[in-house]
């Protein structure tokens, strides 16, 4: 599986992230967590199927937990960063805390981060 996300602050200023897990597709389905493929999505390393494992492994090692956490790093870096002018910073914050917010929501609940448009 691959997950690709773009930060997108302004023209020319972006970030991209892309993190992918590695495991086979196998024939028989074996847990009951997730959605799609995970039944069946087996991870050699964990010795479980996607779906068998806990809220807490997937999002330590899905490609979409790995990748917003890369991004989750970024925005709090930006967050504390104090080089903005006053107002400037003061909206670029309100931007960011939605979007860290966004994103540990995504964290958390990893099932829906295919249904949220963008």
């Amino acid at each position: 599986f691959v997950c690709c996300i773009v930060l997108y602050m302004e023209e020319n200023r972006f970030f991209v992230f892309q993190e992918t897990c590695k495991g086979e597709i196998t024939k028989q389905k074996l847990g009951s967590a997730g959605f799609g493929y995970d039944p069946i999505f087996y991870i050699k390393e964990m010795k479980k199927t996607m779906a068998e494992l806990s809220a807490e492994e997937k999002n330590r090692i899905s490609h979409r937990g790995k990748a917003l956490q890369k991004c989750n790093l970024v925005l709090d870096s930006l967050l504390s960063w104090n080089h903005f002018k006053d107002n400037r910073k003061h909206k670029m914050k309100k931007l960011l805390v939605f979007e860290v917010a966004l994103i540990n929501a995504l964290i958390k609940m990893p099932q829906y981060t295919t249904q949220i448009p963008f």
